[in-house]
This record gives structure tokens, sequence and C-alpha cells, in this order.
């Protein structure tokens, strides 16, 4: 299968095309499936008015049918200037796709259309769980556009945002609506009954996920 373990990027990246992504522009299964696991953009990336543009990876492509791609474990901490299609982790999806543990403290700014927190536009199978979106999105918090078939579980979102759907979020961080809790209410221990054993908790902060908790990024967020 296709491999991306532990890669990071510090540089910005300036780009006039689309697929752009801190670690890879474009990315699909061969056989065996595919994983990326553990990767880090923390520099900025401007492509404005482009697409498919992600903290991580920009494009995921359905070249091969009936395989899955794991993402386990990645952070973005970039802010994004883009068009449409952009995501903190993932900018554009096709395939089959399973996300965990991931985080997003970067600014997505200036997107017009299917901008998230962790994914733009899921248009192939997506499940996630345990996803943290900590910045300011011009789109939804987590995902900008969720497939019919595709399932998000156990995500949080504290940042500003249009739309903050498929998660728990914080409304006085981001008031767009009433579904939302209070800071009060999603402090310390308050969410574990709702999230369980894969977040760690500390008094007067946000859950952390667990399998992150050692980073500094995660700390910062929380």
């Amino acid at each position: 299968g296709t491999i991306m373990d532990g890669c990071k990027n510090y540089g910005d990246i300036t780009a006039k095309a689309d697929n752009v992504g801190g670690i890879c522009g474009s990315f699909a299964a061969t056989a065996g499936g595919g994983s990326i696991n553990n990767c880090e953009n923390h520099g900025d990336i401007e492509s404005t008015g482009k697409t498919k543009i992600g903290g991580i990876v920009g494009y995921i492509d359905d070249v091969k049918s009936n395989l899955v791609i794991s993402i386990n474990g990645c952070i973005n901490s970039g802010n994004i200037t883009s068009g449409k299609n952009t995501g903190g982790i993932i900018g554009h999806n096709k395939d089959t796709i399973n996300i965990s543990n991931c985080l997003n403290i970067g600014k997505l700014l200036n997107g017009t259309e299917n901008i998230g927190g962790i994914v733009g536009l899921d248009a192939g199978c997506l499940t996630i769980t345990n996803a943290f979106n900590a910045s300011e999105i011009a789109g939804n918090g987590i995902i900008g556009t969720l497939n019919t078939i595709s399932t998000c579980t156990n995500c949080i979102n504290i940042g500003q945002a249009t739309t903050s759907n498929n998660c728990t979020y914080d409304k006085q961080m981001c008031p767009i609506g009433s579904s939302g809790k209070l800071t009060s209410e999603m402090l310390g221990t308050e969410l574990q009954s709702s999230l369980g054993s894969d977040w760690t908790y500390t008094e007067g902060m946000y859950p952390m996920i667990t399998a992150l908790k050692e980073s500094d990024y995660m700390k910062v967020a929380a």
C-alpha cells in the first residue's frame, strides 16, 4: 500500500495550481490500501482562488476501488488561504477513508465553498472520529460538506465558524446556534460520558485527544 509516516513540513507554500498540501498534493491508495500517520504541517499555505487544498493532503483520489485509506494522528497549524474544497487535514476526498485523532489549529481564510477544519469536501465514504478544530474557519468547524453515506463522531470544534454540524461545539467561542454547549459544559470531565476513553480530561481545559496529549499543539488547543 501507499504509506506516509512521520512527515513534517515547516516551510510556507505559495501555489498557483490545484491539489496542494502541506505534505502531499495528491494521494491515492495502491494494492493493500494506504495510510497517512503522524504527519504534521506547520507552514502557511497560500493558493488563492484554487481548489483541493489541505494542510496535510490536498486531494485523495479513488484510482483503486474497494481499498481503504487510514489517516491517524495528523496535525495542521499552518494558516491556509484558498478558494474552495479546503480542509485543515484533507482538502477533497473521493475515496474510502478513516480519519482519527487529528487536530487543526490553523486558520482557513477566504474560502468560498466546502471549507472545513478537518475536511473540506467529502465526495467519497468518510469515517471520522476523535478530531479537534481550534481555529477560525470560513466554513464548517469540522467538515465543509459531508457525503450522505459518511459519518462523523466524537469531534470537537471551539473555533469560529459559519456552521458547526456533526460535532460538539462551544457556542460561546462559536456563536452560530443554540445546539452547542457553554464553555463550562465542555471543560474538565464534562464530556467524558459522551466522548469516552479516547480523550484525556484535565480540570479547566477542553478534552485532549489521548493519542496527541503529549503534543504541544494539542495542549495549546485545549
